[in-house]
């Protein structure tokens, strides 16, 4: 039992002790032919696993859009990354087909 109680205190101090990724930098831009999203993002201090949020705005406030729409990703997305630059696209036009994203209406 000691050694059950010792080998959690060591890993947890191991995990307490590890730095936490963080997102530098996001740019996203879309095709007006292919509706294709591109996203450029730099991940600093630590690798870690990237997973996306997506927002629209309704004109006054930003709403997050249901994970339901955003799938159709491609690229360094939804994995383990490493420290550095990387990108992803994504299809709205697949998982969300009737409507069209305006310019500047979205973030991620």
């Amino acid at each position: 039992m000691k050694k059950v109680a010792l080998c959690s205190v060591v890993l947890s101090s191991l995990v307490a002790a590890a730095g936490v990724p963080r997102v530098a930098s996001v740019t996203s831009e879309q095709n007006a032919d292919t509706r294709r999203v591109t996203v450029v993002y730099t991940i600093a201090d630590e690798p870690g696993i990237v997973t996306p949020s997506v927002q629209t705005n309704n004109g006054t406030a930003w709403i997050d859009v249901d994970n339901a729409y955003v799938n159709h990703l491609a690229g360094d997305i939804n994995k383990f990354v490493a420290v550095g630059a990387h990108t992803f696209t994504w299809r709205p036009d697949k998982s969300w087909p009737d409507i069209q994203i305006a310019d500047s209406s979205f973030r991620i």
